[in-house]
């Protein structure tokens, strides 16, 4: 996967700092698999946990979205 170039005048932010001093060490395959996997299982954790606090938030329940499935809201073609 290509990964966009950096323009030169960027500098690191304290976390990508942070994160770069953490894993600075050689990693085994292995060990990037699963760091891979964690990172993935915690956007996973802060994406439910925002439409947790949207669902909230907007009042919706599971009536509500079976409700929103079955209108139409497509205009007709003529």
């Amino acid at each position: 996967m290509p990964t966009a170039a950096i323009p030169s005048s960027s500098r690191l932010n304290p976390v990508q700092m942070h994160l770069l001093h953490l894993f600075s060490r050689p990693m085994s395959e292995q060990e990037l698999k699963e760091l891979k996997m964690l990172l993935v299982e915690w956007y996973d954790r802060k994406a439910q946990e925002e439409m947790d606090r949207l669902w909230e938030e907007k009042g919706l329940s599971n009536e509500k979205m079976d409700e929103i499935l079955k209108t139409r809201h497509r205009s007709p073609y003529k």
